[in-house]
């Protein structure tokens, strides 16, 4: 979720905007190029670094045992779900399934492929956004040159995981809150809430981004009572069936690491020394600073521009769009700190 909070910060690149049809070509070719530049660059750098983990192998064998016909499980006739997140799971089976190549380099080729599709995508969304804005000004994606320069962010474009789809499911959601918001009337509200329930079968802890986005969705339009209940059944639907499924099959509510792992116990100080050690090697706290200035800077400059009551009133669709994500990636950062990090360094 973290990636598509930060991945772009408008920034006005040279003079005045130039209203001449060439000036026009010109800054939109800058824009795209600011989408394609930034999604090239993980892909390479992330095809540099391939890699499998250890935890990726665990998808590997499950898949395999599915598509030998032993069913979705680690070790045949025991019914245990080793795999965190379902849908990478079932989305290695189809392809491996589909083209008989080697399930290990399918989980790393997708993942980069995902990654890179994640990356295009939130950029696209973020483009569209502030363009009302830019009034025809370049756009420059600071926040992805941040992400460009942290080895970690290479590393894991690849490594077997959901880390990918995780990316490309965020950014899938980002794009569709953001044309709602940009176009009026658009028809991506059920799209929205279908994406969106999707994310704890990604990963569990990605419930969180997930009702987040509903929460911005209700925001945006607002819906009577009959629509909102629509949206949650659409939302709820396949992970509720899949709940089912899995109660029935495993009999249990969760996979099996987010158990092992107690994922809902808490060790704030080894979370506290894990955020430390992915801060401090990159000196992250300067962007975060610059950040935070930037935050201050467009806050008072709208207190100025407005007044303190119309800036407090506000438009809750804007806020609901540029807020919400930060909100968000704010509370997943602090689950991770509360549970005690990871086993891997930056994951």
């Amino acid at each position: 979720m973290s990636l598509v909070s930060v991945l772009s910060r408008r920034t006005g690149i040279g003079p005045a905007q130039d209203d001449s049809p060439r000036g026009a070509r010109l800054t939109t070719r800058w824009n795209t190029l600011m989408v394609v530049l930034p999604s090239a660059a993980i892909l390479l750098l992330g095809y540099a670094h391939r890699w499998i983990s250890d935890d990726g192998l665990i998808f590997t064998r499950t898949v395999r045992q599915i598509l030998a016909g032993h069913g979705p499980v680690y070790n045949v006739g025991e019914r245990a779900e080793a795999s965190t997140s379902t849908i990478w799971q079932w989305l290695l089976v189809l392809v491996g399934g589909a083209t008989g190549a080697d399930i290990s380099r399918i989980a790393v080729y997708l993942g980069l492929l995902c990654t890179t599709a994640g990356y295009a995508v939130a950029l696209d969304a973020t483009r569209r956004l502030y363009r009302p804005f830019a009034e025809g000004r370049m756009l420059l994606p600071v926040g992805v040159l941040v992400l460009l320069a942290l080895p970690p962010v290479w590393d894991f474009a690849t490594s077997g995981l959901e880390t990918g789809l995780t990316t490309l499911w965020s950014a899938g959601c980002w794009w569709l809150l953001v044309r709602l918001y940009t176009v009026p009337g658009a028809r991506a509200a059920y799209p929205l809430a279908v994406l969106a329930g999707l994310g704890p079968m990604v990963r569990p802890d990605l419930a969180i981004a997930s009702a987040g986005f509903l929460v911005s969705l209700w925001v945006l339009r607002r819906p009577p009572l009959r629509t909102v209940f629509g949206l949650l059944g659409a939302a709820a639907a396949v992970p509720a069936a899949y709940e089912v499924f899995r109660a029935g099959y495993y009999g249990v509510l969760l996979p099996l690491p987010a158990i092992a792992k107690e994922a809902s116990g808490s060790d704030w100080g080894r979370g506290a020394d894990y955020a430390r050690d992915f801060v401090a090697p990159y000196i992250l706290w300067l962007p975060l600073l610059a950040l935070a200035a930037m935050i201050v800077a467009t806050v008072w400059l709208r207190v100025r521009a407005d007044g303190l009551r119309a800036t407090a009133r506000g438009d809750a669709g804007r806020t609901a769009v540029f807020v919400m994500p930060v909100i968000v990636s704010a509370v997943m950062f602090l689950y991770i700190v509360k549970v005690g990090g990871d086993f891997m360094h930056a994951r």
